[in-house]
């Protein structure tokens, strides 16, 4: 048994500490949210229906009491809020914990990636282990005890098979990676690409069309990828290419729903307040404009998605551009 402070109160903060909750372990969940709050501490989630904790567990709005409860700080926030409750927690944190991190995107407006947001607010000498979590996932399966496979990620191997330990169950199998860098990039990466496969769906396109967006928007990842020094093995794994799937085919995915509406015509405001939650994509979609720009690399994909994000062009003609660009070898 150990204790583990959960920092968010959203439904994939919720699943995760159901498995934690299912291994016996002891969680405390903050949040700043009176509802969900509420709503952990009588064993519910606010947006997983009929779900149930199998064991008690406690939230707070206290970040004193969430650093104290624990050595361990598993992040499950929208990754525009984890700079300043990270700073916020870090006036509170005087021992080395092991941060454990869920959420994935990038820090919007320096394009750090969550590790480095956490060497960033917490001192060196208070990091005692950090650790991603990601792969194929989505909270509403989890909770149901479906099949579900993902990886933990680290610089130091061990602090990642001591988190293989804490969360593999028999329906929760977790795999471990050292590719760190590659492991943040790609999750959120597929949040940005999830974005464009729901507007195919809102626009009414095929399969054929699916999977072409899927398999060449991983392409450009790997382009990326290439120049940032990923692994090739992580852009294909559970944390790349597992993870795009899922996110830009599944009814659960809040980034392909938002693209969906999209499609249809909603505007893009009307599309995220539809799903009652935070869509990392759109930010997502910037932060890779900017990055390839940064580095140089060619993305036409994501760059008509920014267009029509940011730019208000119609997506069917980026559709056409894409397609009418100069024929060349794959």
């Amino acid at each position: 048994m150990a204790k583990i402070t959960i920092l968010g109160t959203g439904s994939w903060a919720c699943a995760l500490g159901f498995v934690l909750n299912c291994n016996d372990n002891e969680v405390l969940f903050w949040g700043r949210n009176a509802e969900q709050i509420n709503s952990i501490n009588r064993g519910k989630s606010v947006h997983l229906r009929g779900f149930e904790f199998v064991k008690k567990v406690r939230a707070t709005d206290s970040l004193k009491d969430a650093a104290d409860f624990s050595e361990n700080i598993l992040i499950a926030l929208p990754s525009h809020a984890i700079l300043d409750v990270l700073t916020r927690l870090s006036e509170h944190i005087d021992s080395p914990k092991k941060f454990i991190n869920a959420s994935k995107g990038l820090e919007p407006k320096s394009l750090m990636r969550i590790s480095e947001v956490v060497f960033e607010t917490i001192k060196v000498d208070y990091v005692k282990a950090y650790v991603l979590l990601t792969g194929p996932s989505h909270a509403e399966e989890v909770v149901r005890k479906d099949i579900t496979v993902i990886t933990s990620v680290s610089y130091n191997e061990e602090a990642a098979k001591e988190i293989q330990e804490l969360f593999a169950t028999d329906f929760f199998r977790v795999y471990t990676n050292t590719d760190l860098k590659g492991g943040e990039l790609c999750g959120a990466m597929k949040n940005a690409m999830a974005i464009g496969a729901g507007i195919l769906d809102g626009q009414g396109f095929g399969d054929n069309a699916k999977a072409a967006f899927i398999i060449r928007s991983v392409s450009e990842m790997m382009k990326l990828g290439e120049k940032m020094g990923i692994e090739k093995s992580t852009l294909i794994g559970l944390a790349g290419m597992g993870d795009a799937i899922v996110t830009c085919i599944s009814k659960f995915s809040r980034n392909r729903n938002t693209g969906e509406l999209i499609g249809k015509g909603y505007s893009i405001d009307e599309a995220i307040k539809a799903q009652g939650m935070v869509v990392e994509g759109i930010p997502a979609i910037r932060s890779f404009y900017r990055l390839s720009k940064e580095y140089c690399v060619k993305m036409p994909i994501i760059e008509e998605l920014y267009l029509v994000i940011y730019g208000a062009k119609d997506f069917k003609h980026s559709v056409n551009d894409l397609m009418t660009r100069g024929l060349k070898a794959e």
